[in-house]
């Protein structure tokens, strides 16, 4: 029999190729095994997730592990083991996440996190071990609440080593009293507060004063005013008198309060801030009745008669309005303008614009603009320099400073005036309708795909580790969870403090000003016949849209109506209310809430500024003031207000009233 050869050849070659194509099969099988499917990963983390959420965590651990380490899911994934180890008291096995992910991943955003936890765990068995690691995230990370924490847990080790030491140093003690302190300082109501001040008192007995205001700062966090107490006795009042006198006033005990701050202002040279100092005398003062002759008595006690901040509270609490005026033109006249601090310069700034003294005010502005270009008061400072302008025909220069306001603080209560301005509006509103947005993931277009996908998988923890201190994502994961009173705090104290602010049509600007009840809001203003974006901006002042809500004073629901108020207007307008259990009904509360308004703004001719100061301080005290204060227009009005609460509640709702129409308009 003969064979083919060139049969045999092409037979051999097929074969070859089959078995290496089972062969490449075959490893690719292996490789896909051994780092998981990266086509698949998606979904084997999305079912994993799942898993997590519904509490099956043996199955969340092993589905988890399959996720690819091709995919950009993987750090996620191990992160989410160790949650699931932790829970299943596997601690060995969480330890082991922890440390493939930051050495695996150690640039992904949780790596810092894994390698904190790792080395606190490990911190009793791997003392040294863990001691390094502390070492490093202090180290590379100094800025963090990470390395805060590390500093307490490295003081815990090296403490242990200086106890069990025959050789120990006071460098040693030094050193752990260092992490302490800083831990202290920078976290004086954190998770390991109270253990750092225990541990500082058991290494050291002979504690510094400046030190122990340390230590009793984080006493009162607590309100463990006994343990401050002890720790303040015989201590040098150059150094502790205000932290005692801020005790005092804490216990209510405001003659010892008044003896500490009168022993601080005799001092020629104290220790205390000035910064401090004011800010203790305030709180004391506001504890008081007859301000006037306390702030006497603290002038016959200070060792600087030419002290200005007490000079401006005497002007502040004179009884007689023309003893007051007398009161600031002589500080003007005798006291450089530079010496001023910039609140004492706001004080006299609008003191003589109220009065009608535009000349001083004038030249006090113009040096305040100079002095601090950019404060928390520069807005109040810069509009009214554009009144001044305007009110003495210099138009152009009033509108520059109008359109700076709106500019540089285009959120603010006199950004919204500077508005009104410019555009010669004299009623204070400029819309009747907004166009509401969906509250949405603030960096969407921002941000690279995987935090899109954690975004749309709703992998809120992972995005609340990731986003740690940033509190815009802390603000919408609370708001996804339905917690949106709080969510919208978060959000507003967050743009508070963010310079320079973003555009309106920035995504954040909706956590601080969502509208979501505005199309229930619109039909119940009709109804009475009120501006629903008003209404709107004042009910998320009253309340933070929570129907729970209820003040000290016994104000109830979204619109905070006291229940007499609520049984008066539903009577006298027929509207259904049965019970007063029904306040905390969203919608019974903003009808009910709605024809109040409306009534006081009908009995206070349409003005719906005076309208809205009525609903905070009460018709009588608006009709009052109407006829006892001096003022020529509606904006002297609101800044004579005498209840600084109802001032503030003013500002507070045109402001959001404000941001309403800009955002949303």
């Amino acid at each position: 029999m003969q064979f083919n050869k060139e049969k045999v050849k092409f037979g051999l070659l097929i074969s070859g190729g089959v078995l290496l194509l089972f062969a490449l099969i075959f490893g690719v099988k292996m490789f896909f095994d051994f780092v998981g499917d990266p086509f698949r990963a998606d979904e084997i983390y999305q079912q994993a997730l799942a898993d997590l959420n519904a509490q099956n965590y043996s199955n969340a651990y092993f589905q988890f592990s399959k996720v690819s380490y091709l995919s950009d899911l993987k750090p996620y994934a191990i992160y989410h083991r160790a949650e699931c180890a932790k829970i299943l008291n596997d601690y060995k096995s969480e330890n082991k996440q922890y440390f493939l992910l930051f050495n695996i991943y150690p640039k992904n955003e949780l790596s810092l996190r894994a390698k904190y936890l790792y080395a606190t765990d490990i911190a009793e068995s791997s003392p040294r071990l863990a001691q390094k690691y502390f070492e490093e995230i202090i180290r590379k990370n100094p800025d963090t609440d990470y390395a805060l924490g590390a500093k307490y847990q490295l003081a815990v080790i090296l403490n242990k080593k200086y106890e069990e030491s025959s050789t120990s140093t006071l460098v040693e003690r030094k050193e752990i009293e260092n992490l302490l302190r800083d831990y202290l300082v920078g976290a004086p109501s954190g998770r390991w507060a109270l253990k750092s001040a225990e541990l500082w008192q058991n290494i050291n007995s002979t504690i510094a004063p400046e030190d122990k205001n340390i230590i009793a700062e984080t006493y009162f966090t607590y309100n463990m005013l006994g343990q401050a107490e002890e720790i303040l006795n015989n201590t040098d009042l150059n150094i502790t008198w205000e932290k005692k006198a801020k005790l005092a006033l804490l216990k209510g005990e405001y003659g010892k309060a008044k003896a500490l701050i009168e022993t601080g202002l005799k001092q020629k040279s104290s220790k205390v801030k000035e910064e401090t100092r004011r800010q203790i005398i305030n709180r004391f003062l506001q504890t008081q009745k007859n301000k006037d002759k306390i702030v006497d008595d603290f002038f016959k006690a200070t060792s600087k008669p030419n002290d200005i901040y007490l000079k401006m509270q005497r002007c502040k609490y004179t009884s007689n309005q023309n003893a007051a005026q007398v009161c600031y033109a002589n500080i003007l006249k005798y006291n450089e303008l530079s010496n001023f601090t910039e609140d004492d310069l706001t004080e006299l700034f609008m003191e003589n614009v109220t009065n009608g003294q535009f000349s001083n005010a004038k030249r006090i502005g113009l040096h305040y603009l100079e002095k601090f270009p950019s404060t928390e008061n520069t807005p109040i400072i810069s509009y009214w320099m554009g009144k001044i302008y305007k009110t003495s025909s210099h138009r152009a220069e009033a509108e520059e400073y109008f359109k700076n306001v709106i500019i540089n603080y285009p959120d603010s209560y006199y950004a919204f005036r500077s508005y009104l301005q410019l555009n010669d509006i004299k009623n204070s509103i400029i819309t009747t309708i907004i166009e509401p947005k969906e509250v949405i993931f603030p960096y969407y277009g921002k941000t690279d795909a995987k935090i899109i996908k954690l975004v749309e998988y709703k992998d809120y923890e992972i995005l609340s580790q990731i986003y740690e201190q940033d509190k815009f994502v802390q603000s919408w994961i609370l708001y996804e969870k339905g917690d949106k009173s709080h969510a919208m705090c978060i959000a507003r104290d967050a743009m508070q403090v963010l310079e320079p602010k973003p555009e309106k049509t920035d995504l954040r600007w909706r956590l601080v000003y969502p509208a979501f009840l505005y199309e229930d809001m619109k039909t119940y203003a009709k109804m009475a016949g009120n501006n629903a974006v008003l209404m709107l901006a004042l009910t998320r002042e009253e309340s933070y849209f929570n129907p729970n809500a209820q003040s000290y004073v016994g104000a109830v629901g979204l619109m905070q109506l006291m229940p007499e108020t609520a049984k008066e207007i539903n009577r006298i307008r027929s509207l259904g209310m049965q019970s007063l259990d029904e306040l905390k009904d969203s919608d019974t509360n903003m009808k009910l809430g709605n024809f109040y308004y409306n009534f006081l703004l009908n009995n206070l001719g349409q003005n719906n500024i005076l309208s809205v100061a009525s609903y905070n301080g009460g018709i009588g005290s608006i009709n009052r003031w109407k006829e006892g204060l001096e003022y020529r227009d509606i904006d002297e009005f609101v800044e004579k207000i005498p209840y600084p609460e109802t001032q503030n509640y003013v500002k507070k709702v045109f402001r959001t009233y404000w941001n309403y129409a800009r955002i949303y308009m």
